[in-house]
Order: C-alpha cells, then sequence, then structure tokens
C-alpha cells in the first residue's frame, strides 16, 4: 500500500469515527483531523515534487532524510517537520 493511500484512508476513517483518539473510545477533535490532512496535503506534495511514491514498506531512514531535507528547504521550521515524523511514527 502506498503511504499516500494509508493516509488518505486514515483521514477518511478519523471524520467517520471509525478510528478514535488513541488508547480512548472517543472520537479526535476537529484540531487532530486537521494536522492529519495537513499531514496528507504535504506528503502529497512531497511525493509530487520528488517525482517518486512512497510504499508503506520503504518509509524508512532514507525518506525522513529526505523529507526532513525538502520541507527545511521550504521553511518549514524543525519544530514542525518534527511533529510530521511524528505523526508518521519515523
Amino acid at each position: 500500500m502506498l503511504l499516500t493511500d494509508f493516509l488518505a484512508q486514515y483521514v477518511n476513517e478519523l471524520r467517520s469515527g471509525k478510528r478514535c483518539r488513541h488508547r480512548h473510545a472517543v472520537p479526535v477533535v476537529d484540531g487532530t483531523l486537521r494536522c492529519f490532512k495537513t499531514l496528507y496535503r504535504i506528503v502529497v506534495n512531497f511525493e509530487t515534487e520528488v517525482g517518486e511514491k512512497y510504499d508503506l514498506n520503504n518509509v524508512g531512514m532514507a525518506f525522513q532524510r529526505n523529507f526532513v531535507s525538502w520541507c527545511l528547504n521550504r521553511g518549514v521550521k524543525c519544530n514542525t517537520v518534527r511533529s510530521y515524523l511524528t505523526m508518521l511514527r519515523l
């Protein structure tokens, strides 16, 4: 499965309530949903500009290095990049 396909599915499941907060049985708040939508958009832009589609099995250190340098070259702050990586669980 492609990373972008997984993120799109994840956002849809958060929106529908199929997925809930980690270790809780309550739906996520709008802010969390907004963050994951932004992450999805950022990853789509990254893959488009790099010209490579990442499979979930290929998301590792090479992806992380490329993603971080791509974000920093576009003026994204270090803490924001770290939150993206945390949401991706890298």
